[in-house]
């Protein structure tokens, strides 16, 4: 099953997975990653005037990884298909940044790879299978 199937046939059961604690760890995740390794997009982020809308699709992105990586942990998608999408979840994340006014010009040129990691940590870490950093 591929993950937009997966995603309609399970949608309660995904919609139950988002606890305040899973929201709260996913996010976690994402800023103390950003912070450590993106903190030119950080204080892009904090100075931008849609900073709020900013934080919204940031937010949305995150869950939307951890839900991508939860259905790999069910078994109802392939971890495969599951990091796959993480790589589309960062490309559309980027694309709506833009969207809202957004550049990358004063920004590490590294910041889309970092995204795309911190974006296939949280799939993997949903999925039981986080790597550890060397």
């Amino acid at each position: 099953m591929d993950v937009y199937q997966s995603w309609r046939e399970h949608a309660q059961e995904l919609q139950d997975a988002l606890t305040p604690e899973k929201r709260r760890d996913v996010l976690a995740m994402w800023w103390e990653s950003i912070h450590q390794k993106a903190h030119d997009y950080a204080d892009m982020v904090a100075a931008h005037p849609k900073n709020e809308l900013i934080t919204e699709a940031e937010a949305k992105a995150m869950m939307t990884a951890y839900l991508c990586g939860y259905m790999a942990s069910r078994g109802w998608v392939t971890e495969d298909d599951a990091i796959q999408e993480a790589f589309t979840i960062g490309r559309a994340f980027r694309d709506h940044l833009r969207s809202l006014g957004v550049t990358f010009d004063n920004v590490s040129p590294a910041v889309g790879v970092i995204i795309n990691e911190v974006i296939e940590n949280i799939v993997r870490m949903a999925a039981g299978t986080a790597k550890t950093e060397s």
